[in-house]
């Protein structure tokens, strides 16, 4: 398959290869898909950092933003078994912190600390992007089986808008691997009962979701902002998810 080129200014920006195709699964990745993720984080690590200095406020001294980003390297190469597993790898880097200035309540240091960073990294609503939320809500009405799949940690129970959307739920930290791995992608097959041909995946990374949904047979949709388009694998190329509607209509037409 061969991916599409963006059109010119004024024209659609999508555009697909490859016709009878017939869909009954649209799988979705979230961060930077549905959502932009960059602000997420950011206000997430916000309220972890309040978080420290309002309660634990000798962590919060000895750990600014830099020592922070060490010690999450620092984590990430002593447990590379776990690095699809954001949670797991937050709480270590927050216990890490705990024993370093010597806290001796490490449960409730973890526990306080990653929940205010999760409620915050799962407050999403207002970074969705536009006309994603009513696009999906006509994708559902339409009748197709809605996933979510994702490398991320973000809740999206706690945001019902989203969380109704879909009809199952499917991240690297429940299966045991991240994307571009199959074992995300055998699990939407397994849930769903589909086949791969009848599966599009629509995700942001050309290796994570591209690539791993190729590799296990399904279709997929980059969603590309850049303004620089790359030659790639995908069935279709699109600007943003508001626009899946229309090149479903031209694949299945």
């Amino acid at each position: 398959m061969s991916g599409l080129e963006a059109s010119g200014s004024g024209s659609k920006n999508y555009a697909v290869t490859g016709k009878g195709i017939c869909i009954r699964v649209l799988s979705f990745d979230l961060d930077d898909t549905i959502w932009d993720n960059k602000p997420v984080l950011a206000a997430a690590a916000i309220s972890q950092r309040e978080h420290l200095r309002q309660n634990f406020p000798n962590i919060s001294q000895k750990y600014d933003d830099d020592k922070l980003k060490e010690l999450w390297k620092e984590v990430s190469a002593q447990h590379t078994d776990s690095a699809h597993n954001m949670t797991f790898m937050r709480k270590k880097m927050i216990e890490n912190m705990a024993i370093a200035c010597g806290e001796e309540n490490l449960e409730e240091v973890v526990s306080s600390t990653f929940r205010a960073f999760i409620q915050t990294r799962s407050d999403v609503s207002k970074y969705v992007f536009p006309g994603v939320l009513d696009t999906l809500r006509r994708l559902k009405a339409r009748g197709y089986v809605m996933v979510s799949c994702t490398n991320g940690n973000a809740d999206i129970r706690s945001v019902p808008e989203l969380h109704s959307i879909f009809d199952h739920h499917v991240s690297a930290e429940t299966v045991g691997a991240a994307k571009p791995h199959v074992l995300p992608f055998e699990k939407v097959l397994e849930l769903t009962g589909a086949s791969p041909e009848e599966v599009l995946h629509i995700g942001d990374s050309l290796t994570s979701d591209v690539r791993g949904a190729n590799n296990v047979g399904m279709h997929a949709i980059w969603v590309n902002r850049n303004t620089t388009d790359e030659n790639n694998e995908a069935t279709a190329t699109i600007r943003c998810v508001s626009e899946i509607e229309q090149v479903l209509d031209h694949l299945l037409n």
